[in-house]
């Protein structure tokens, strides 16, 4: 299963343990402008994450690097995380 209804469901079946770190940017602030987060797999700390430091070249290529939700961004970059 790719998919999960929560964070700790999916880092439990892609690495074995539900405390796997997550970082969701918008969680902490119900104010700031994450309006529709954009997910995405950030590689210096081996988590997807919502913040807006990544390269906006990416922006050109969305399908391939942003992602909806941090599940989605689970489940595309798993491959990339064993």
């Amino acid at each position: 299963q790719m998919l999960h209804d929560t964070p700790e469901s999916c880092c439990n079946e892609i690495f074995g343990n539900p405390d796997c770190e997550i970082t969701d940017e918008c969680a902490t602030d119900i104010n700031n402008s994450c309006t529709a987060p954009v997910w995405h797999y950030d590689s210096e700390n081996h988590l997807c994450t919502n913040h807006g430091n990544y390269p906006m070249m990416w922006e050109l290529e969305e399908e391939k690097y942003l992602y909806q939700t941090h599940e989605e961004c689970c489940e595309k970059n798993a491959s990339w995380l064993q």
